[in-house]
């Protein structure tokens, strides 16, 4: 009789445990790998660092902006676009690609510059 209890018992522990791994599943499936993505953002002409660019993932509100050295650092999915806009400079939108360092060279926008 006591057989019956205790496997009554592994039955219930075993289907708690796979419900369990089902509801982690979707979560583990959507989690996306991360990198630290960092690099030096400069004006093209001069090779002097730009401040105050923004580097902003695509498709969200998530961004840093560059320090006085134009260096920036910035947490991104592996395969995440970002987009460094800075006035006076044409924005870039650049694939991350799994890379941890891009280095950007923004050109003068004329056009920006003449209104």
């Amino acid at each position: 009789m006591e057989m019956k209890h205790i496997y009554k018992h592994k039955s219930y522990l075993l289907a708690a445990l796979m419900l369990a791994v089902f509801m982690l599943l979707p979560n583990v499936a959507s989690a996306q790998q991360k990198v630290t993505l960092s690099g030096i953002v400069t004006d093209a002409a001069d090779k002097q660092p730009v401040i105050g660019a923004t580097v902003v993932i695509e498709g969200t509100k998530t961004g840093v902006v560059t320090d006085i050295d134009g260096k920036y650092s910035i947490q991104v999915p592996a395969d995440a676009v970002i987009s460094v806009e800075c006035l006076g400079y044409v924005t870039q939108k650049i694939k991350v690609n799994g890379q941890t360092t891009i280095n950007v060279a923004m050109a003068s926008d004329k056009v920006a510059l003449e209104e």
